[in-house]
This record gives structure tokens, sequence and C-alpha cells, in this order.
């Protein structure tokens, strides 16, 4: 059976390159896992087939602010290209319990986008800034690792399990 988490997110706090960043980020968003998908088509076949290709689409998350800074830019990599972590710490919750659960991002790589949002007078300017050459991925829930990805080591682990443990063994990969 399936273990349930929570779904409610009570708070969090995220950090760049070790930098606590309270109060300045609005919203996070972990990237998406999708396996790409290569289409096939074979004599006899009367429509393409979509196949498992193994490897993963690339990783992107993003962070959203309300604030302008050059600093954080800086600090990211975005002027300068350079490799960051950010880290996302969270507490979980539902209504049915008192106690929360904590959750853990750990995400590797240069943020190389920035989209500076809309300007109305009277409202609050939305600033989303995204990391999509992930190199490095690690989520814990409750202290429990739900997935673990490394681009170096050719590593991908879903709850502990290798994803490519056969693929890496025909390589000489360990």
């Amino acid at each position: 059976m399936a273990m349930r988490h929570p779904n409610e997110v009570k708070n969090f706090v995220v950090s760049i390159d070790g930098i606590g960043q309270e109060g300045l980020i609005t919203e996070f968003e972990p990237p998406e896992f999708k396996n790409k998908l290569n289409e096939h088509l074979a004599g006899g076949m009367g429509s393409n087939k979509k196949i498992n290709s193994m490897v993963l689409e690339d990783l992107e998350l993003s962070f959203k602010t309300h604030h302008l800074s050059a600093e954080i830019e800086q600090l990211i990599g975005v002027l300068n290209g350079g490799k960051t972590k950010i880290r996302s710490r969270e507490s979980l919750n539902d209504d049915e319990s008192p106690t929360t659960t904590p959750v853990f991002f750990l995400a590797e790589g240069t943020l190389n986008e920035v989209k500076y949002g809309s300007r109305k007078v009277g409202d609050r300017m939305e600033n989303e800034y995204k990391m999509s050459v992930i190199t490095h991925f690690e989520h814990y829930i409750g202290g429990v690792e739900e997935r673990y990805y490394d681009y170096s080591t050719h590593e991908y682990r879903i709850h502990g399990v290798s994803q490519w443990a056969s693929q890496n063994s025909d390589l000489g990969i360990d």
C-alpha cells in the first residue's frame, strides 16, 4: 500500500548558495520528471507507437519573487552563467493531523532565465526565475528519499531504486 503524504504546504523557505531568502521568494516549483518518448512505426503497424527512450526530459525548476534584486541574479548565476545550489525546505500538513512532515529539495545547476512580469499601477510586480540546466537533484519527504538524479554519475533513483541500473551495468558505470 502506498504511503499517503500530507498535501498542504504550511510554510517553506528557500536558500540560494546557502543564503536564506526568507520572505523574498513567494512561490517555488520543483522540476517535473518526464521520460522522453520516441515514436516508432514499423511495417504492418497502423499508427505510431510511443516508446520509452529511458532518457529524462530536461529538468526545470522555477521560483517567483515580488521584488527586483540584482544581488539574487548575480548570486544565482543569471548574470555570470555560474552554477548554484537551490534548497527548499517545506513543512507539510493535512487537516486530519496536527503534526507536520518535513520536505527537502536540492537542485544544482545554472539559473538561466529571468522573466520580469507585467507592471500595473497599484499591483505588486512578480518576477520569475528558471533553472533549466539541472545537473543534480534530490527530493526527500519525512527524511525518506523520493527522487535522486545526478547527471555526472548517470544515476536516477525513485524511492531508492535505481531506474538505470541495468543500463549502467551494460556501460560499465558503477
